[in-house]
């Protein structure tokens, strides 16, 4: 227990602040911070096997008594937010509370025990554990799917295809306001929490600056293709990968064949083929972005014999040249935990993994999925100018290209699915407003 007393008299308990639903409860953060929401308790239903409060807009919410011992406050560290209470020390059979006291108009909760013995023979006569309501409300399990990081507070992905998407309509935003500003950085954010894409223009050229303003989303990711990196076209003889040719590339996600995939992709366009970069109808050197959880959707919905083979049938993703050998075995779609879309038809290994009498399903299956990855209902063509950044979701959102003939380059890096995700939270927190959808 790392020498804490189980069984204090006093409640070092802080008054934790009204949070608005979803958010992360911060134990330091002032209640000017905070948009007040409804998380005032009604009642209380105090039988046997849970303690059930209903609230005062008719949900119920509905707990186990060792649930509430053991996400006890007063045992969460003040600094590092980190548990203090040994799960494995919890008494294994916790009796309801023997007392139920709401206070503060229904804004606080109060639950005493007679006696708790815990797992070391320690008994804790007394024993007190008080909750800000809003917390209880927060973490319900009538609202919150186990393990998923999505919460009712945050919009579901907005599934996109050409029908509802164009260049036009992909939140855009302004470079120096993204570097500048940390509101207008979490708006960002959320477009790609909802999306998978956005643009960002008035970029600069630069690698350095480019990694400026990557480098608000998360760290650049270092890889066998280094920290920062651009797509000008090699030499036949240098090219380790396809993105270095001028040859059109059918939409995917990149580096498949890592156990860690890469989260976001960032493409500055610093070079553009043609006469004339502010042509927009021209088709060389076009963008090409499908939604990966829109291809999931449609497949579930109208070929669900090849929806269930990639989300049950673990493929093989290779990549190989000079000093590397990477690998990675693992399905092309994900439900739970997280929702993740993987494909790379260019990556692809031998097909020797698979049973002899799968090998017929395999290329029924990927010739299905391959033309609804390039039906053109579902790519989103969008040429990028000198001066604009796109920036992807590369866990659900496919990019590839079309063709060209002059000289096209994009600077570029990835970033961390973990970095970014955190950057999200960090600012949600911290801003503590209502998710938004754009209009598209």
């Amino acid at each position: 227990m790392r020498g804490l007393n189980l069984c204090p008299k006093t409640l070092p308990w802080k008054g934790f602040v009204k949070i608005p639903l979803g958010v992360t409860l911060n134990r330091n953060a002032s209640t000017s911070t905070r948009n007040q929401i409804e998380t005032a308790v009604k009642s209380v239903s105090n039988t046997f096997p849970t303690v059930d409060l209903t609230w005062k807009d008719g949900h119920v919410s509905r707990f186990h008594p060792i649930w509430l011992v053991d996400h006890d406050p007063k045992f969460v560290h003040e600094t590092s937010s980190q548990r203090n209470l040994d799960s494995a020390e919890l008494p294994q059979a916790v009796a309801h509370p023997c007392e139920i006291d709401v206070t503060d108009q229904g804004g606080k909760i109060t639950f005493k025990w007679d006696s708790l013995t815990f797992s070391t023979g320690k008994v804790c006569d007394d024993y007190v554990v008080q909750y800000d309501a809003a917390f209880l409300r927060q973490h319900c399990h009538s609202h919150s799917p186990p393990l998923e990081f999505s919460s009712p507070a945050e919009p579901a992905p907005l599934l996109w295809s050409t029908k509802n998407m164009s260049k036009g309509t992909i939140p855009k935003f302004n470079s120096k306001n993204i570097v500048e500003n940390d509101e207008e950085l979490f708006t960002a954010l959320k477009g790609l929490k909802q999306y998978g894409v956005i643009l960002i223009d008035n970029m600069p050229s630069s690698t350095e600056e480019t990694e400026q303003v990557a480098r608000r989303f998360g760290p650049p990711r270092e890889t066998f293709y280094g920290t920062m990196w651009d797509t000008a076209p090699k030499p036949g003889a240098e090219v380790n990968d396809t993105a270095y040719t001028k040859d059109p590339l059918h939409p995917h996600t990149d580096a498949s064949y890592l156990f860690d995939m890469c989260g976001l992709q960032c493409f500055n366009c610093v070079a553009q083929s043609g006469s004339d970069n502010d042509v927009e109808d021209s088709t060389e050197g076009c963008t090409k972005l499908v939604d990966g959880f829109k291809i999931m959707e449609l497949l579930k919905l109208n070929e669900p014999e090849t929806y269930n083979f990639f989300l049950n049938t673990n493929l093989k993703w290779f990549c190989k040249e000079e000093g590397v050998h990477m690998e990675m075995v693992e399905k092309a779609f994900s439900e739970s935990p997280y929702k993740i879309f993987r494909y790379n038809n260019y990556d692809l290994d031998t097909v020797d993994y698979l049973p002899f009498d799968f090998i017929p399903e395999y290329y029924k299956h990927t010739k299905v999925i391959n033309d609804y990855m390039r039906a053109e209902d579902n790519v989103v063509l969008a040429r990028l100018n000198v001066g604009e950044m796109v920036i992807v979701d590369n866990q659900r959102v496919c990019h590839g290209r079309t063709g060209f003939t002059g000289f096209r380059n994009m600077v570029g890096c990835y970033v961390g699915r973990d970095d970014w995700y955190s950057k999200l939270r960090v600012l949600k927190d911290r801003f503590a407003v209502a998710w938004f959808k754009f209009s598209i």
